[in-house]
């Protein structure tokens, strides 16, 4: 069934076609969301352990969809990775959010009516005395009522009142 659906949603949504192989399609779960303040502030991490009881794995893909176009790699994903396994260094760089990314694309391009952020993940889960499990999802952000410029400068505005907070009394 998730063949089928996915083959609608692909003949609705032809720019997915440019980020999934049709051999995933039984395999992958597309779903959709709304563009909000809240998850414009979000950041992503690519996540890698290992351990000599198991592994996971969680990978990160974001792509703008702008004036009919896909626009890959505009995000910034962290890393955090380690393993249990002695003298081994944990990685724990942060991302950037998708509303810096965003800010930073639109100097550059204009924003329009059809923008929307798609996210692909896919990993795993394999450790001893648990269920493995696999994962492999497309979420499809889009605008709503609000214009993603004008949510962004809701947040700056929010920055600004916690900059004045944080500097000093004169």
């Amino acid at each position: 069934m998730r063949t089928i659906k996915n083959e609608l949603l692909l003949k609705k949504f032809e720019y997915l076609k440019e980020m999934l192989d049709e051999k995933d399609l039984g395999e992958v779960e597309i779903n959709f969301g709304q563009i909000d303040k809240d998850f414009l502030k979000m950041s992503f991490q690519d996540k890698s352990w290992d351990g000599s009881a198991g592994s996971d794995e969680s990978i990160y893909e974001i792509f703008f969809y702008n004036g009919g176009r896909i626009y890959k790699d505009v995000v910034k994903i962290g890393e955090f990775s380690g393993s249990n396994y002695a003298y081994t260094q944990k990685v724990d760089l942060p991302g950037e959010s998708l509303a810096e990314a965003i800010y930073r694309f639109a100097k550059n391009n204009s924003i329009c009516e059809d923008f929307c952020i798609i996210i692909k993940n896919k990993g795993y889960y394999d450790w001893s005395g648990s269920p493995f499990s696999k994962w492999y999802t497309v979420t499809v952000y889009q605008q709503k009522d609000s214009n993603v410029l004008d949510l962004i400068e809701e947040i700056i505005k929010e920055i600004e009142e916690e900059v004045e907070k944080e500097l000093p009394k004169r």
